[in-house]
């Protein structure tokens, strides 16, 4: 059928400039010999016809209809109403695109799926029933391309596995269903053409099928009456469905009567007069489809404005609003509204054809067909600005079609217009109206909206590029006017596109706001205004970062007109950065001098130094408003001054940088010693001990008379105390000094401290000089001297010789209060020296003064102590059995001998715990174990024969027994008293160790034997 092959066609035609600029053409012909109807060649759109002259487009369109946008081909589509009466109850299923997309690949992978082996009565039932689903949804939904396709699969999917059921089914009635759904199938399939005859037969098998019956009755019926000879006997089958059908078989039954009524055949010819009231049917059907989905309305609306165009009645007349009113975006209404919208162009009504293209466009969205009709509302405003030479109007359009455009990716169709195109043309006007600004004889208003208009859409144009010509032209428009400020922005605006050329006429402009003289100028600056001055000098800045910094004449203009901004900082920053690399300018002398002299009155000497190290390096001379500057004594007092400055803020790295180059470079200057003395503490600061130490030597040995040479050592010497690894600086730096030196009352404490450092070292010797020579020094206070001797006592004591130790004590007893602590520490060796000495006399003369003092001092004591214990190991003897018992008369003689040997040998040992628990006391109970065992041994060795009769033999055992027992309790007596003081911790731990490892672990029971 024809409706199938083409349910919608859009195409559109060439727009934009392209229908303006033959217009044009045809009025230029018109003026020669050109015949009013030829059609003119086509005219490119980047042509100077674009911007034709106002007034010409009247009479250019005379004779050149314009085409539509949207071409669209009414037809009738009353049998795609009453299939969808049939498939409606299927088509329930599917809510929405998405869901028929989806059931549409699922359909399509099962259908592939059951190729091999064929389906199963069930697949088969399945696949008929989603098949008949999309085939409903598609035919509702017909007006969207991508389903036009997919019908007819669906429906052959439909024809062939409602086939496959209704040979697989037993059941007729089951059977009969599936050839009428193949039947359908097929009917869709062909177009039309084939079908709907095998339906008859099928309405009496499916007589109880009520609504099946119904819509073949619509079927049978519409291909009835649409023809005259059979039209009655169509309606009597299409009133036989009756309420059984659906809404859309109404829709389809009224379209069909109001087909009939208006006399129109098969093919949609008029072969009769239409019958009175055919506009109700049609009209009740729109009515109806108002509130229906937007594939029906498309169906409903293509059928009804083909009925009425088709009419004979109505040939030529304007559509009534019953057909163009509402239906926003449906095909069929938005073609009959262009229809409209051509007339009104044809009558060079822009402004109302325009607002009419403006409606049709915002119903399609953001679709190509939306692009194309914005592109016919651009042209149309185009010929209006001919007609009118307004601008107003086309600045709208282009301002509204730019924000819709201006992101859009170039369409496929290249007939479609595009954002580029269009502001192609709008700038070529806008370039074309600053010409006329630019005359000479241009009227204000002209230059005012020029001016205006440029600047709107620059302001909004992306590309750069594009706007540079127009911005530059206004640029130059503002210049004429004087209006400076707007001129230089405009060119620092467009200098992004061509730098130098543009900065430099900003700069040009700027300077006549800012008061600025053209040659830079190193006396103080006039008046002047600050903000111009500060934009002056942006603008300076950017142009010496094109030329790289390199440019000392716009170096000394940024510099100056920072100063005169009261930025001095700024501009000590960029010409310090400028010097360092290019000295190579009278202009980089005079700004280098300027900054020198500046420096040094500040007392900046951080600056000082570096600057004239810089001139230094090139062998440059800076200068004073011509004038050569001699800086080697400001570089002189700023290293010594900078040196200290730093010295004092603790930057110890850059005080050492400033004094070294002092010192080196001016040695003869009188502040050397003082600089190189300050140069020590900046060496110790950042950690070089050694190097700060060197520094010092040198101020003592080179710079005799420098009044802090004392000071120096002293300070030197305390450094050096610091590490053990630079104590040999110390020893030089505190000797010096106490040979320099020694009338200074502070040679005591020098010498003291030096004596300590040499026990640090180890040097007891040197250490003991020391200290002996301080106990003797006359002027030296008797607590130092005291002190002294008490140190070198005890350095003699523990390092030195013994003797010598004891003259220390000598002089200790002279200097001190018998009870003083150090004349009892010295007691205290003395005791320990004779004893050392095992010197008997000795112990005797001095153990009574020992005795005197051991309550009131522990070390005397301990002394007393070790003395008593010296004396008993020297005087205590072995006890050694020399009896011959086979000679012995007196055996109780004998073992009473030997048992008064023990009692008097023991006294010895007992007296060193008789002046109270000292280290000894242990040791001594130690030795007593031994006394005890030597006795115990001489008297177990005294024997009696036995042949002397029992009493006589027993009478001896006892008394034997008697005495061993004494001596041997006497003997755990003392290995409890040796082991409890040992690990009490009252004695030495050598003692300590030998005393447990000895009698711990010896065998009680053995001692009680």
């Amino acid at each position: 059928m024809k409706e199938f092959k083409a349910w919608g066609i859009v195409r559109t035609l060439s727009v934009g400039l392209a229908l303006l600029l033959p217009v044009v053409a045809v009025a230029q012909q018109k003026k020669t010999t050109a015949p009013a109807k030829e059609k003119p060649a086509a005219v490119p759109r980047d042509t100077p016809a674009a911007a034709s002259a106002p007034g010409q487009a009247q009479a250019a369109n005379a004779g050149q209809p314009f085409e539509a946008v949207i071409v669209h081909e009414f037809e009738p589509q009353i049998q795609q109403l009453m299939l969808l009466s049939a498939f409606e109850p299927d088509s329930k299923k599917i809510a929405n695109q998405d869901d028929a997309d989806r059931l549409y690949r699922n359909t399509q992978k099962a259908v592939n799926d059951s190729q091999d082996e064929g389906p199963s009565i069930a697949i088969a039932s399945n696949l008929a029933k989603d098949s008949a689903a999309l085939v409903g949804f598609f035919l509702a939904n017909s007006h969207i391309k991508e389903n036009q396709n997919k019908l007819k699969l669906a429906a052959q999917w439909l024809q062939k596995f409602s086939a496959a059921y209704g040979e697989a089914s037993k059941k007729p009635v089951f059977k009969q269903k599936a050839l009428y759904w193949g039947s359908l199938a097929k009917f869709i399939l062909s177009e039309g053409g084939d079908g709907i005859s095998e339906l008859i037969p099928l309405r009496e098998q499916l007589a109880s099928e009520k609504e099946i019956v119904a819509n073949i009755d619509l079927l049978v019926g519409y291909s009835l009456a649409i023809s005259p000879a059979t039209a009655q006997q169509g309606f009597n089958y299409m009133n036989q469905a009756g309420k059984d059908i659906s809404v859309y078989g109404k829709l389809g039954q009224k379209l069909t009567e109001a087909y009939v009524d208006y006399g129109l055949d098969a093919e949609g010819n008029p072969i009769g007069v239409a019958k009175p009231g055919a506009d109700p049917k049609i009209t009740y059907t729109i009515q109806v489809a108002r509130g229906m989905p937007a594939g029906i309305q498309h169906l409903v609306m293509n059928t009804a404005i083909y009925i009425w165009t088709h009419g004979a009645v109505n040939k030529g007349q304007k559509a009534p609003a019953f057909l163009s009113d509402g239906f926003s975006g449906v095909v069929p209404v938005e073609a009959l509204r262009e229809q409209e919208a051509l007339t009104l162009l044809k009558a060079q009504n822009y402004k109302q054809a325009s607002a009419l293209y403006r409606t049709i466009a915002n119903t399609f969205g953001n679709t190509e067909l939306a692009a194309k009709l914005d592109g016919r509302i651009w042209d149309i405003e185009l010929l209006n600005f001919q007609k009118t030479g307004a601008i107003a109007d086309l600045e709208t359009t282009f301002m509204t079609l730019r924000d819709r455009y201006k992101d859009k990716k170039k369409p496929a169709d290249a007939d479609t217009p595009t954002y580029g195109s269009i502001a192609d043309a709008y700038r070529k006007v806008l370039d074309q109206q600053l010409n006329s600004a630019l005359g000479a004889s241009a009227p204000p208003a002209l230059k005012q909206t020029a001016v205006q208009t440029t600047m709107r859409y620059v302001k909004i144009e992306a590309d750069r590029q594009v706007t540079y010509p127009l911005k530059a032209k206004v640029a130059q428009l503002y210049r004429a006017l004087n209006m400076y400020k707007e001129a230089v922005d405009l060119y620092l605006d467009i200098a992004k596109e061509n730098p130098m050329k543009n900065y430099l006429l900003a700069v040009e402009a700027q300077s006549k706001l800012a008061a600025w003289p053209t040659q830079p100028s190193f006396d103080k600056a006039a008046a002047g205004d600050a903000n111009e001055r500060t934009k002056l000098l942006n603008i300076f800045e950017t142009i010496s970062q094109l030329k790289n910094g390199e440019d000392w004449f716009m170096l000394a203009h940024i510099g100056l007109l920072n100063r005169a901004l009261g930025q001095n900082k700024k501009t000590e920053d960029l010409w310090l950065k400028a010097l360092k690399t290019n000295m190579a300018s009278k202009l980089a002398m005079e700004a280098g001098g300027l900054l020198l002299t500046e420096f040094y009155a500040a007392k900046r000497w951080e600056d000082v130094i570096d600057l004239s190290h810089m001139f230094a390096s090139k062998k440059a001379q800076p200068t004073g408003k011509g004038k050569g500057i001699h800086y080697q004594p400001w570089l002189a007092d700023a290293l010594y001054n900078g040196g200290l400055a730093d010295l004092q803020a603790q930057n110890f790295p850059r005080s050492v940088k400033h004094l070294e180059e002092f010192v080196q470079v001016f040695a003869n200057d009188a502040r050397v010693p003082a600089a190189t003395y300050s140069l020590a503490f900046g060496y110790k600061g950042s950690g070089k001990l050694v190097a700060a130490l060197n520094a010092c030597k040198i101020v003592v040995e080179k710079h005799l008379k420098y009044n802090l040479r004392p000071k120096v050592m002293l300070q030197a010497a305390e450094w050096g105390a610091a590490d053990k690894n630079t104590w040999e600086y110390s020893f030089f730096f505190y000797t010096k000094y106490l040979t320099d030196y020694k009338n200074e009352r502070n040679i005591p404490d020098i010498r003291n401290t030096l004596a300590d450092l040499y026990l640090k070292r180890k040097l007891y010797g040197w250490a003991a000089r020391l200290y002996k020579e301080q106990s003797m020094a006359p002027n030296v206070t008797k607590e130092q001297q005291l002190a002294a001797a008490v140190k070198y006592m005890d350095i003699e004591e523990q390092y030195g010789e013994p003797k010598d130790a004891y003259a220390g004590a000598t002089r200790v007893t002279q200097l001190a209060g018998p009870k003083d602590p150090p004349s009892l520490h010295a007691l205290a060796f003395m005791g320990r020296y004779v004893a050392n000495n095992k010197d008997l006399k000795g112990m005797a003369e001095i153990e009574p003064k020992l005795l005197n003092f051991s309550k009131s001092s522990k070390e005397v004591q301990e002394a007393l102590g070790f003395l008593r214990f010296r004396r008993a190991e020297l005087q205590t003897r072995a006890i050694v059995y020399t009896e011959n018992n086979l000679l012995i008369k007196d055996p109780e003689g004998v073992v009473k001998k030997y048992f008064d040997f023990f009692e008097t040998e023991k006294q010895h040992y007992l007296k060193v715990c008789q002046v109270g628990i000292t280290s000894y006391c242990a040791p001594a109970m130690l030795r007593l174990t031994t006394v005890a065992r030597q006795g115990t041994e001489a008297m177990d060795k005294v024997a009696i024969a036995e042949t002397l009769g029992p009493n006589r033999v027993n009478s001896f055992k006892v008394f034997k027994q008697l005495h061993l027992s004494k001596v041997q309790q006497a003997r755990k007596d003392f290995i409890d008293q040796a082991l409890k003081l040992a690990k009490a911790g009252t004695t030495t731990p050598i003692w300590k160790d030998e005393i447990i490892k000895t009698l711990e672990y010896e065998d009680k029971t053995d001692v009680a034997h």
